[in-house]
């Protein structure tokens, strides 16, 4: 089985407790889209 892909974009928020994107194989690929929270460059 192929792993999860897990996607960080540039210029959100990083944080070790979860990712912005996860892609979950196969066959039909379904992607889940975390929400976010209001920060800024400095929280």
């Amino acid at each position: 089985m192929a792993p999860i892909q897990r996607i960080r974009p540039e210029g959100l928020v990083s944080s070790p407790a979860f990712s912005h994107v996860a892609i979950v194989p196969p066959e039909a690929t379904t992607i889940y889209v975390g929400g976010q929270n209001a920060v800024d460059a400095e929280r």
